[in-house]
C-alpha cells in the first residue's frame, strides 16, 4: 500500500500519485560572524585615544579619520568599527565611500530633526508668555533674571486648553520645556571641582608605528583649542607628561603642548590673537612716514599724461626719496631703499611701460 502511494526518487524528491512533488531540504548549520578574524589587536588605551579623537572631530574630517582606522584596524569592515569604535555603521560606511571617491557629502543639518512645537503653532510662544507673566514673579534678590511661577505646567497646560488649543497637540512635558527655553526656570550651580593632575613618574609606553600615524593624522585634523587638548591627552598617556617627547615623536611644537597641559589642568581656554601676530609696517611704527613720503611724491610726481590711468609717474627714485626723508629727520637705520619702494607701490606711486602710439596708415 505504501508503496503503491509513494516512489522514492534518488534525486532526493518524493513523489507522491495524487499530490504534488516536494523536494527535502537538507539541514545545514548557520555560520556565526567572526569579529576578530582579519583585524589587528589594539590596545584599550590606544582605543580610548581613537575614540578621544573622533569625538573631538566632526564633519567630513571625522567621516575620513573613522574611514581611516576602518582600513587599517578593522579590516575595512564598517561593522567592527561600530562595535569597537562605538560610531554609527552608516557614517563608517560613508567614510569609506569618500576616502575612495575623494568626493565630499555636504551636510544639511538646519533641515534635521523635528521642529519644535512653538514653530509648530505660530502663537502658542506668545500664549504661554501672557500666562507666565501673569503668573510669575520675579527673583526677591534680583540676583537672577529668572522668573519663578506659581503655577505648574499643568495648570498652564488647562489654560491653554482654554483659549482653544487642543489637548492632543502637545503634552504637559512639551509646556515644561516651552517654559524653560522661554526663560521661565531655575539654574542649579555647579560645585567647583579640582581637576585632576597628571603622573610625571609614569615611563613612556612604546607605540606602534601605525598608530602613531593615526595619531598624526588626528592632529592634522584637529585645529586650535581640540588640537591642543588631544595633544595634551596623548602627553600624558603615552609620552610620560613630557611636552618634549611629544615634540620628537608627534611633530608638533614643544609650546603647543605645555600650553595643551595648562588647559587641561586648569580648565581655561586660551583665544587666538591672530591679527595681532607678524611683523607690523613700517609706515604703521612711525606715523607721519607715509604723509611725509606722499609730500614728497606728490611735488615731484607727473600724472598720465593721456589721463588713462590713475598712476603718478616720478621724476626722482626711492634712494632719492629716501635720501629726502632722511634731511626731514629720519635715520638711515629706519628703513631701507627697497621699504620706501614698497610703501611707494602701496601708495599708488609706481612706473609702468607705456606703449607708444604708431601712426595710422593711410589708404592708397
Amino acid at each position: 500500500m505504501i508503496n503503491d502511494q509513494l516512489t522514492v526518487i534518488s534525486s532526493g524528491i518524493l513523489q507522491n500519485k495524487n499530490t504534488q512533488a516536494l523536494r527535502i531540504k537538507k539541514y545545514t548549520k548557520s555560520r556565526k560572524y567572526d569579529k576578530t578574524s582579519g583585524m589587528k589587536k589594539i590596545n584599550p588605551q590606544i582605543l580610548k585615544s581613537f575614540k578621544s579623537a573622533i569625538q573631538k572631530l566632526t564633519g567630513y574630517k571625522r567621516r575620513i579619520f573613522i574611514a581611516e582606522l576602518t582600513k587599517d584596524y578593522f579590516d575595512g569592515s564598517p561593522r567592527k568599527a561600530e562595535c569597537y569604535l562605538g560610531v554609527g555603521r552608516k557614517t563608517a560606511v560613508l567614510g569609506l565611500r569618500e576616502l575612495e571617491t575623494g568626493f565630499v557629502c555636504v551636510e544639511n543639518f538646519h533641515e534635521r530633526g523635528r521642529k519644535k512645537t512653538e514653530e509648530k503653532f505660530g502663537n502658542l510662544k506668545n500664549d504661554i508668555s501672557e500666562i507666565a507673566d501673569a503668573e510669575g514673579q520675579a527673583d526677591p534678590k534680583f540676583q537672577t533674571d529668572l522668573i519663578y511661577l506659581k503655577i505648574t505646567a499643568g495648570e498652564t497646560k488647562k489654560m491653554l486648553e482654554k483659549k482653544g488649543y487642543s489637548p492632543e497637540n502637545f503634552t504637559e512635558r512639551t509646556v515644561c520645556n516651552i517654559l524653560n527655553r522661554q526663560g521661565y526656570k531655575a539654574l542649579r550651580i555647579k560645585k567647583y571641582t579640582k581637576s585632576r593632575k597628571y603622573d610625571k613618574t609614569s615611563g613612556m609606553k612604546k607605540i606602534n608605528p601605525q598608530i602613531l600615524k593615526s595619531f598624526k593624522s588626528a592632529i592634522q585634523k584637529l585645529t586650535g583649542y581640540k588640537r591642543r587638548i588631544f595633544i595634551a591627552e596623548l602627553t600624558k598617556d603615552y609620552f610620560d607628561g613630557s611636552p618634549r617627547k611629544a615634540e620628537c615623536y608627534l611633530g608638533v611644537g614643544r609650546k603647543t603642548a605645555v600650553l595643551g597641559l595648562r588647559e587641561l589642568e586648569t580648565g581655561f581656554v586660551c583665544v587666538e590673537n591672530f591679527h595681532e601676530r607678524g611683523r607690523k609696517k613700517t609706515e604703521e611704527k612711525f606715523g607721519n612716514l607715509k604723509n611725509d613720503i606722499s609730500e614728497i611724491a606728490d611735488a615731484e610726481g607727473q600724472a598720465d599724461p593721456k589721463f588713462q590711468t590713475d598712476l603718478i609717474y616720478l621724476k626722482i627714485t626711492a634712494g632719492e626719496t629716501k635720501k629726502m626723508l632722511e634731511k626731514k629727520g629720519y635715520s638711515p637705520e629706519n628703513f631701507t631703499e627697497r621699504t620706501v619702494c614698497n610703501i611707494l607701490n602701496r601708495q599708488g606711486y609706481k612706473l609702468r611701460k607705456v606703449r607708444k602710439t604708431k601712426p595710422l596708415k593711410k589708404n592708397t
